[in-house]
């Protein structure tokens, strides 16, 4: 789980895993139960994007994301629906995906979890999970705006 801020780099940092996945991934064989070899591969879903196609009913992507390798979700509560149909899936994707590789992100803050998403969900995301706080790390877009990384660009080649 990545949490943070918009701009601190959880989309960038869940797009370096999937490409890296890509690329090396693909070769890595892994055995499953019962003696089935599969090979890593990662199902990545923008979740806003992923909650619009099942509301339209493509309820096939919940098979796929539960067996997926590795499940990558970004923006995790960026999405609109007030039906909660999408937590009732997430719940249950969740459920089957103990154990299993996953990376999320959210900018919604751990103290908030259950309050937004809904208690089952929160249990869940805490459940065997690393959690990686990135609520201190400063947006970059502004950052690099203020002119902060050429300033330090300049200082470390020592350019006039």
């Amino acid at each position: 789980m990545l949490v943070g801020a918009n701009g601190c780099g959880k989309t960038h940092s869940l797009n370096a895993v999937a490409n890296w996945i890509a690329k090396v991934g693909h070769g890595i064989q892994y055995e499953v139960p019962p003696n089935k070899i599969t090979y890593v591969m990662a199902e990545s879903w923008h979740w806003p994007s992923l909650v619009d196609k099942l509301k339209s009913g493509q309820w096939d992507l919940v098979t796929e994301l539960i067996e997926a390798g590795v499940l990558l979700v970004d923006e995790l509560g960026g999405e609109y629906d007030p039906s909660k149909m999408a937590s009732e899936k997430f719940s249950s994707i969740l459920s089957h995906r103990e154990n299993k590789w996953n990376m999320i992100t959210t900018n919604i803050m751990m103290g908030d979890w259950e309050r937004i998403m809904e208690r089952r969900i929160a249990s869940r995301l805490f459940r065997n999970a690393t959690i990686i706080d990135l609520s201190q790390v400063p947006d970059y877009s502004l950052w690099k705006s203020m002119g902060t990384v050429e300033t330090e660009i300049k200082h470390t080649t020592n350019d006039p």
